[in-house]
């Protein structure tokens, strides 16, 4: 059973879920409705669900073990759980648990009874797209297309999820209206996450080569990948300045303090030569990550207290 719970690598959940939650509060902010707690709950089954069955999905045999396999270097954040490539489980578990996970997440849909056409747009979407991330027939990661995939859907379709599963946002596309300010700060996170996506594929990029898996960093290369990594760190501190309004815009930038040092990191071990796995180096994709998740937790914290204040006058 642990082997099989290591397989989903459950680590990277609570990311989705902050998002989700990011996205209720916008919601819950623009109609002036409290937030439903039951709505939340019953989008996040949904979002764990689809969020679980991407990774049993990037682990099976004929998706991207071999990629897996092809990787002599891999770290606690990257290469896959592993568990396929030690032969703890037979390598049809991880499809069948898509599959099962799949079908669960439709039927949650449905189950919970919503009857707003862009959730059920939404939802479909993130299905699809990830389904499409190492899966044939398009296997967009393997084009250099994965990057922007989890861009899109964790960072903009589970946040439009969640603002979409509150009431009076209302039930039809032509009813249903965001606010700016959502639409900026999730284009700012999502290309945060693209970015943190490329230096999470650097340690891979020798074995995902050999297994033709052209990521975005196998595409352009270590030393540009860390160029461009760096660069959006700079450009996302000066876009959030024009684009998020205060407060949101100080809990933007504290976080993006270590983004900044991250990128130092990362110029410097690729410009180097000194990423080449060297032991110092192994946990700047895991700051990398933290670095996306603790901006989204910033700016989630920030709303739910704006959203508290609020209906507390």
């Amino acid at each position: 059973m642990s082997s099989f719970i290591k397989l989903g690598r459950p680590k990277f959940l609570p990311y989705s879920g902050i998002l989700l939650l990011l996205g209720a509060l916008f919601a819950t902010q623009s109609t002036g409705q409290p937030i439903s707690w039951t709505a939340y709950l019953i989008g996040l089954a949904f979002v764990w669900t689809s969020h679980l069955q991407t990774h049993y999905n990037n682990e099976y045999e004929y998706f991207d073990l071999q990629a897996d396999l092809a990787n002599d270097t891999p770290t606690k954040w990257t290469g896959g759980s592993r568990v396929l490539v030690d032969g703890h489980l037979p390598t049809w578990s991880a499809l069948l648990a898509s599959v099962v996970l799949t079908a669960f997440a439709s039927l949650q849909i449905w189950v919970a009874g919503w009857k707003s056409i862009p959730v059920a747009h939404i939802s479909a979407l993130i299905l699809s797209l990830s389904w499409s991330y190492t899966a044939p027939p398009f296997r967009v990661h393997y084009h250099s297309f994965g990057e922007v995939i989890v861009a899109a859907v964790l960072t903009t379709l589970v946040p439009l999820f969640g603002y979409a599963t509150q009431p009076g946002v209302g039930q039809e596309w032509d009813e249903f209206s965001v606010p700016a300010t959502f639409w900026h700060l999730i284009a700012l996170l999502a290309l945060q996450q693209w970015a943190r996506m490329v230096v999470m594929n650097i340690p891979d990029v020798v074995g995902d080569l050999r297994a033709d898996k052209v990521t975005f960093a196998a595409r352009v290369g270590v030393k540009a990948s860390g160029l461009i990594y760096a660069a959006v760190q700079v450009a996302l501190v000066v876009l959030a300045c024009f684009l998020v309004p205060f407060p949101l815009l100080a809990a933007f930038l504290f976080v993006s303090y270590f983004g900044i040092k991250t990128a130092l990191r990362v110029l410097t071990a690729t410009q180097t030569g000194s990423w080449d796995h060297n032991e110092t180096n192994l946990d700047i994709p895991f700051k990398a990550t933290l670095h996306c998740a603790g901006t989204a937790l910033a700016c989630t914290t920030v709303m739910l207290v704006e959203v508290a204040l609020g209906h507390a006058q």
